[in-house]
Formats: C-alpha cells, structure tokens, sequence
C-alpha cells in the first residue's frame, strides 16, 4: 500500500504534467524547441555536475556541458552503452 505523503507526492507529478501539456499543447514549433534545447542543457548539466561516471565520459570525449547548447549538439555526447551501465557503479 502507497503511504499518504507518497500519494500526495504522485498526485502532485501528475496534476503538474496534466497542467503542463495543457499549457504546450498551444505552444509554437519554436516554443516547442527552445523548451527542448532548455531541458537538454539542464539534464546534460545535472549529469555531468552529479555522476562520477558521466563526468568521466564527457571529459574523455572533450566535452564539457557548456558546448551543449542546442539539439544539434547531441552528436557531441559520448555514447554510453548497455554494458557500461550494467558494469560502472559510476554510471
């Protein structure tokens, strides 16, 4: 059984995303890529500020957050594969 707090936590996640779609569904194509570019640069960031592992993945490849900055720079991350995720407590 799911304790009261918990409950409350999820119904708050999904009264959040219900609000937020409602809101983007409106948006333009270029809201909608600004949005994107915004939360790439925010996950790129956490990850490299947050897991050892990632760290270590973007600085062997010469990549730094900073040179993240758009969809297009996707192809600058490392690729990080299955058997490095399952093997690297890091990752």
């Amino acid at each position: 059984m799911i304790s009261k707090k918990i409950q409350s936590l999820l119904d708050s996640i999904k009264f959040r995303q219900i609000i937020n779609l409602n809101q983007t569904q409106w948006w333009t194509l270029q809201e909608l890529f600004e949005f994107q570019e915004n939360r790439l640069r925010k996950i790129v960031k956490y990850s490299y500020n947050h897991i050892p592992g990632y760290r270590e993945k973007f600085n062997q490849a010469g990549v730094s957050p900073k040179q993240v900055r758009s969809l297009d720079d996707l192809s600058k991350l490392p690729i990080i594969t299955r058997d490095e995720l399952q093997n690297n407590p890091n990752l």
